[in-house]
């Protein structure tokens, strides 16, 4: 599998993951209160040592629901795919850097 994922490539797996996710729930016209754990399972499944680190289904679902709060309260601004990969990616370099220190 290929070690690294781009940018761009990361926030088009966030798009796929809403079309998959809206197919998966078309009889509610995609409404899920449990969205994030859908989206979690999917990425994690696609993505994962492709950022350097292995990433856990509970920190995608954290960091996806953080990046939508702070969507919401318009302190991020951007289309949502990108912004929900700005924060994976700034969460896993923590990640990294934190093994590094503790390593």
């Amino acid at each position: 599998m290929e070690k690294n994922i781009t940018d761009t490539e990361l926030a088009e797996l966030f798009v796929e993951t809403s079309k998959r996710h809206h197919a998966a729930f078309i009889d509610s016209d995609g409404v899920d209160p449990e969205w994030p754990m859908f989206y979690a399972a999917y990425v994690q499944t696609r993505l994962w040592d492709r950022l350097g680190v292995l990433i856990t289904r509970s920190e995608l679902v954290y960091v996806m629901v953080d990046a939508d709060l702070a969507l919401l309260a318009g302190t991020a601004t951007g289309a949502w795919p990108t912004v929900y990969a700005d924060r994976v990616r700034a969460f896993t370099e923590s990640k990294i850097a934190r093994s590094r220190t503790t390593g």
